[in-house]
Order: structure tokens, then sequence, then C-alpha cells
């Protein structure tokens, strides 16, 4: 029955919810009573932060505030047809339903075959997928840093009510995990793009719980992490596929420059490529490969394509990668969605990205090679970005977000002479206000 076919797309779901709630139960009790709070308080800001969005007078497509939305809700309700009328149309092709990133077209698709043609519900994934978030930053930074309070510290810290405040005050100054989670719960930018059919909020949380997972069997082999690993990178490949390549990135440049198996790690390397080449005399693989390759180069701008022009295309890319959209942006015609982003674009110039800096150069200085897990993956990640979008790419990027988060909780906790914000810190807040000042001159406000 389709029911049954139609169900293997739901289990990274399935996944990625069980590693996150038995690891937040887990914890210990001071520890998953406040990672619940935040949760909860997370969980209201991006229900609220949805119902406001969804009152704006903007550009609309039909229901949707995103042409891709569209796209997503009619081949999804095209695929929950088909399998209500027992068909079940392939997955790895695009003569039909089916594309390379299929997967959030199918999750949506198995919600409407069983639940009906209801647009919400996928954003009701992408809500949860971002309160998932607050618990899956605190366990990647706990992870990456070896960090947890002592038994001593948590007897100071009574589980009462009046104190709680007081006690995630301290714990932000102090903990980088729960400085990290604090930034996520705030963040708007994940409430913005929790509140639409697209599939990268999602896709976020999975990339997320993938590199804590790895985290976890490098130090210790668990069949049930390794069952949740497979099940996760499945999803993230039909999500986006790319991403699953810089997810492992960083675990193998890890083991091939400073594991102590490390000459076996490049035997392994070499005969992995040599297996790929092999596998094209499959047809089905070659085409995979080759649809693979064409994506990316259709993807390429014409000054790109040479050596030169690539490294300044690169380079202009830079700023838009990291900005874009522009807070001071103005669009002409009628208001865009994208106003809506703003706020998390705030934290982000002045929050996120300034002590993302300090806590990547605090890494780099003392020799944190955990970290590498995060930044070879970024890296990566930024290059495509650049080269293939030109930087300018405010949804795609939502992914690396997180690990930006976990540098940042780092970052805050660390002093630089004694001063807990960087000097350079306050070059971003004139940058800031210059930019804004600047704009709202443009816009004749002043």
């Amino acid at each position: 029955m389709p029911f049954f076919k139609a169900i293997i797309f739901l289990l990274p779901y399935v996944a990625l919810l069980w590693i996150t709630i038995s690891n937040w139960l887990r914890l210990e009790k001071s520890d998953k009573y406040l990672i619940a709070v935040l949760s909860g308080l997370c969980l209201i800001i991006h229900v609220f932060y949805h119902l406001f969005i969804h009152q704006m007078p903007v550009i609309r497509y039909g229901p949707f505030f995103f042409i891709d939305e569209f796209g997503y809700d009619n081949y999804s309700w095209a695929i929950a047809l088909e399998w209500k009328a027992g068909n079940f149309p392939p997955l790895w092709t695009d003569q039909y339903l089916g594309t390379l990133h299929t997967g959030w077209n199918r999750i949506l698709a198995f919600l409407y075959y069983l639940l009906g043609h209801k647009p919400w519900l996928g954003a009701g994934v992408n809500v949860v997928a971002g309160v998932l978030l607050v618990p899956l930053v605190f366990l990647a930074t706990r992870e990456i840093f070896q960090t947890g309070r002592e038994k001593q510290q948590k007897e100071t810290l009574p589980l009462k009510k009046p104190l709680l405040a007081q006690q995630l005050k301290e714990l932000f100054k102090s903990s980088p995990e729960f400085s990290a989670a604090g930034i996520t719960t705030i963040y708007f930018g994940f409430a913005f793009w929790s509140g639409f059919l697209l599939r990268d909020m999602i896709l976020t949380a999975m990339f997320l719980a993938s590199i804590f997972l790895i985290l976890r069997i490098y130090k210790k082999r668990k069949p049930w992490d390794i069952l949740a690993l497979v099940l996760i990178l499945h999803g993230l490949s039909i999500l986006r596929v790319y991403s699953v390549g810089f997810l492992l990135a960083g675990p193998i440049v890890y083991f091939l420059f400073f594991h102590r198996y490390k000459k076996r790690a490049w035997i392994v390397l070499g005969a992995g490529v040599l297996l790929m080449l092999g596998a094209r005399i499959l047809i089905p693989i070659r085409d995979y490969q080759d649809q693979l390759l064409y994506s990316f180069l259709n993807n390429l701008p014409d000054e790109g394509k040479t050596s030169l022009g690539s490294v300044l295309f690169c380079v202009r890319g830079i700023p838009r990668f990291f900005l874009s959209p522009y807070a001071w942006y103005v669009s002409p015609g009628a208001p865009v969605i994208e106003y809506m982003l703003y706020p998390g674009q705030w934290l982000l110039y002045l929050l996120i990205i300034p002590f993302f800096l300090r806590g990547t150069w605090v890494c780099m200085r003392e020799n944190r090679v955990a970290a590498l897990f995060l930044i070879i993956p970024m890296m990566l990640s930024v290059f495509l970005f650049l080269l293939a979008y030109g930087g300018s790419v405010p949804r795609q990027r939502l992914y690396l977000e997180p690990l930006m988060i976990i540098f940042a909780g780092f970052g805050l906790i660390r002093k630089d002479k004694g001063k807990r914000i960087p000097l350079y810190w306050y070059i971003f807040l004139v940058l800031f206000i210059a930019a804004h000042s600047w704009s709202a001159w443009q816009r004749g406000l002043w």
C-alpha cells in the first residue's frame, strides 16, 4: 500500500524527534528544567511571530508569501493524490513529480495523504523543528566544548521559580551551552522562517542533529546513535543533497589530518573515491551523479566561470552572505515579507556575528580540534553559496546559523583582556547605526 511506502520518508523526522527528546531526558534535572523553560519560551515566540506575520499586507502568491511555498504545496498535493489512487511516483528522477530534493514534498504529501490538503501542517512541522533547535544547540555545544556543570554548582542552583531569572542570567554568563541556547530561543530569524511552507527549518534541525550525533559517535559508538544518524542523513540527502557532503567533510578532514589512524583514513578515502567512480557503470547512479554536477554548473554565473572572475565574484558576495537581506534594504513597490526578517537580522549583526568571530578565534588559539566538525562544513557551504549564488542566500544559509550561534555562545562567556564586549563590537554598532541613518535619509524620513 502507498501508506507503508510513504512512511519511509517519515523515519528521518521520527529519528530527529527521538534523538532530541531522549538526550534531553538524560540531562540533569536542573538542566532539563531550564531547557524546557527556554523551549517553551521559544515556542511562544515562534507561534506569535508566525501569527503576526500572517496579518501583514504584503505581496502574496495566493495564500503563500514565497513562490517556493506554492510549488511545494502544489507538488505535494499532487503526490498525495497519486498515493490515494494507488500509485507511487519514482523518487530520483525529474520526469514527473520527483526531483533531486523531494524530501520535503514527500513529508508534506504524507501529511496531506493522512489529514487532507492543509498547508498549515507543514508550517506546524517547521515550528516544532524551530523549538527543537534549543535543546539541539545546547547538546551540540556541550559535546564540542566538553562542558558541564559540576555537582557542587548544581546544588547551589535550586529549582525555585523566583530564582529562575537570576539562575538563567548566571548560566548565560558562565555556560557556553546555555548562552547558545538562550540566543537560539530569542533569535527571530528562526521564528521568521519557521512560519512558512519551506524546507529550510527542518533541514536546519536535521543538520544540527547530525553534527551532534557525529560528535557523540566519535566518543561512544552506540548502535542507536548510528541508526539515528543514518536515518537523518537519508533525510538530509533528499532535502538538500549537498548538505550531506558538507556535513561529512568535517569529520573526514579531522580523520585525514589529526586522528592517530590518519593513514588508514587516507586508504578508506581513496577506496571510496574509486568505488564512487566505479559505480558509474550503473546507469541510475551515473545519472544521479551527472544531475548533481549539472545542477551545480547550471547555477554558476558567467562571471564566475574563470579563475579571476570567480575570485572577484566571491569577494563581492561576502557582505551579501552575512548581511542579506540588508535591514536597510529599500524595496520598490509594495512591501515584501522580508521586512519581517529585520529583527532577526539585527540580532545577527549585533550579537551573533561579533561573538561568533570571537568564539572561532578563541577555538583556533586554544587548538580545539573538535571545532573543525563545525568550521569545515561552514567554510565549504560559504564557498558554494558565494560561487553559485553570489552570497545572497538568506534562506539557504539558515542551517549554518546554529553553528554560528554555538561559537557565539562560547565567545560570549570569554573575556578579552578583562572585557566581555570586544572593541570591534563598537565598530559593528557604529556601522549599523550609520547604515540605518543613511537608509532613513534615502527614504526621506529625516
